[in-house]
């Protein structure tokens, strides 16, 4: 069974997340760390708990969850997996990383590109990958069937959704991510999101007021 430990990193208040399991292996959803005293954070803890990261792994490419990309892959050198099309959104923080006060002055890409119905394996624990865009052209999200767990990255929120309005955003295709490849994971499926608290598929489906205006006008 996974554990999981949450840090909450750089302006933009990003989740990111150290999963692991009884073998101790693990991998590092959304390294958003961006100064020195948050990778300290992390690796002091990593090496605490005597972690053997395996992979780094983006649920999509925008600057607040990419931060610590380049530094996760030269501080444990393992495989960095994402979704094809991040590529462009990589891209395009080299661009306005500046704007933010969070330059990115490496241009990492992934090694291993995955998709809907592919999966990530470390220790004991397997994840299914969910092609979910929307929010960003390259979305995905990784469901742990065991625990009853996924990671949304910032899909699906408490009580709210993610932002369409950035370059490669769609509301309709957002809502069809949730609607289809969420809402459809058992009740108590712990939603871990990319920004603020935790919550579950059956508490949006049934209180998330983007998803019960949505599905009142289909």
């Amino acid at each position: 069974m996974i554990q999981i430990q949450r840090f909450i990193f750089n302006p933009f208040s990003e989740n990111t997340f150290i999963v692991w399991d009884e073998t101790k292996e693990g991998v590092i959803i959304d390294p958003g760390c961006h100064s020195e005293s948050e990778r300290k954070r992390m690796v002091q803890f990593i090496e605490k708990e005597g972690i053997n990261i395996r992979y780094l792994l983006n649920t999509h490419g925008h600057i607040d969850h990419i931060a610590g990309n380049s530094f996760v892959k030269k501080q444990w050198k393992v495989p960095f997996i994402a979704h094809e099309k991040i590529e462009s959104e990589i891209r395009q923080t080299l661009v306005y990383g500046i704007q933010y006060g969070i330059p990115i002055t490496e241009l990492l890409l992934p090694e291993i590109c995955v998709t809907q119905g592919d999966s990530v394996k470390f220790g004991d624990t397997t994840f299914s990958v969910l092609y979910t865009p929307g929010h960003a052209v390259s979305h995905i999200s990784f469901y742990d069937a065991e625990s009853r767990s996924v990671f949304s990255g910032d899909v699906l929120f408490q009580m709210g959704i993610g932002r369409w309005d950035f370059q490669g955003g769609n509301f309709d295709v957002l809502m069809e991510s949730i609607i289809n490849q969420l809402l459809i994971l058992p009740e108590d499926t712990t939603v871990y999101c990319g920004h603020g608290d935790f919550t579950t598929i059956g508490m949006e489906r049934r209180s998330n007021p983007y998803i019960k205006n949505y599905l009142s006008k289909i």
